[in-house]
Formats: C-alpha cells, structure tokens, sequence
C-alpha cells in the first residue's frame, strides 16, 4: 500500500510539472500510441473527461504521467537536473556529526 501510495504522489508530481510547461510539454503527447495494452491515450483522456469531467489538456498530462511513454521533454530535463545536482555533490562535505558524504 505504502508503495501504491508513493507511485500515485510521483504521477502527480510528474503531471503538475508537465502542466506547468504545457506549451513546451505537449508536443510529445501521441495520442494514437497505446497508454496500455487496449486502449490508446486519446481514449484514456476521452475517459478522463467523460468519468471525471478532467479538461483535456490535464488528461493529456495525467495519461503521460501514467505511462510514461510520451514524457521525452519532462524526462530529458529531469535527467539534466539531477546531473547538475550530481556534478555538484562533494564527497568531503559533512552529511551528519561524524560523517562525510
């Protein structure tokens, strides 16, 4: 349950950072590519706006987020923050009283 959890929070983080840059995000939404095995994402968001009355733009984002399969842009910068966070790590800093990191 903690895990199911954990996943929900990261698809919310994921779809409220994909909403923030919509204009630069969107151009990798396909919605003829399959968001699971039988349904593709533009039935997903069809669903989404007809069940839970979700604008469509916001269920393009969420049906990214849930699969992940057109989140090139979000992914790349993802990817390149966490290098800067990396190139910037110093293993002689004090992480605690007695340790380094």
């Amino acid at each position: 349950l903690a895990k199911e959890t954990k996943q929900k929070h990261q698809i919310q983080v994921m779809e409220e950072e994909l909403m923030k840059n919509w204009a630069e995000n969107k151009k990798d939404y396909c919605g003829q590519c399959l968001w699971e095995e039988r349904m593709t994402c533009d039935q997903r968001v069809s669903f989404l706006n007809t069940r839970y009355n979700l604008p469509f733009d916001r269920g393009k984002a969420t049906a990214m987020a849930e699969s992940k399969r057109c989140t090139n842009s979000y992914q790349k910068k993802v990817r390149a923050e966490e290098d800067v966070k990396l190139a910037k790590f110093c293993p002689k800093c004090l992480w605690g009283p007695r340790l380094t990191c």
